[in-house]
């Protein structure tokens, strides 16, 4: 999952925390709570490192958390469908509810028997 930050104008970092990650299918019906884990914050270098889940002052950042997987082979047909991404995240003292609308494509395969 990746996110952007901005830290407020002035003042202390402010401490940002993953409450909660739910995937819904487009009926509203729970897929699975995954979880959140190994922060990390694209740096100038161009690449991921290590983050202690803190937005400094005045700073924008991008941001990406590795996600558990939900029990895919309890959902049957999987491919091809739109599910919904909902997080609640602690800024400081306060929670915020995104969501965002995710598509998974069935993989593209070859027909049997192409010389390849």
């Amino acid at each position: 999952m990746q996110l952007a930050f901005t830290g407020a104008p002035s003042g202390a970092a402010q401490s940002i925390r993953v409450k909660r990650v739910e995937l819904v299918d487009g009926t509203g019906r729970l897929i699975g709570e995954l979880t959140s884990m190994h922060p990390t914050v694209w740096d100038q270098n161009g690449t991921y490192g290590a983050w202690d889940q803190s937005v400094p002052a005045n700073q924008a950042l991008s941001v990406s958390y590795g996600l558990t997987s939900p029990d895919w082979i309890k959902m049957g047909k999987r491919y091809d469908r739109t599910y919904t991404l909902k997080v609640v995240l602690s800024l400081g003292p306060t929670d915020r509810a995104l969501q965002r609308d995710v598509q998974l494509i069935a993989p593209a395969r070859l027909p049997a028997m192409v010389d390849t």
